[in-house]
């Protein structure tokens, strides 16, 4: 599959584990602190990244996608990226 340089997409052969209790899972630069959704294209996590004292949702696509599932999702992140607001 051929995909934008600008873009960079990593599938993960297992869903992550959601969390429980006290255990953390680590993804990218946080950690996993819970599950907010799941669809057929992808599952959405809330990250806490702990040196940014911050909280972001992370979406990770299935690990057997398509290319048209990447493609959606392209179209996805351009669309996501020109809002502009306060509670986003």
């Amino acid at each position: 599959m051929q995909l934008s340089s600008k873009y960079h997409f990593k599938l993960y052969n297992d869903s992550i584990q959601t969390p429980t209790g006290k255990d953390s899972v680590p993804l990218g630069s946080g950690v996993v602190t819970g599950l907010l959704g799941n669809g057929g294209m992808a599952q959405v996590y809330e990250i806490w990244n702990k040196e940014l004292e911050v909280s972001r949702a992370v979406k990770l696509l299935h690990p057997n996608c398509n290319l048209e599932a990447l493609q959606r999702f392209q179209t996805e992140i351009k669309i996501t990226a020109k809002f502009h607001h306060q509670n986003i």
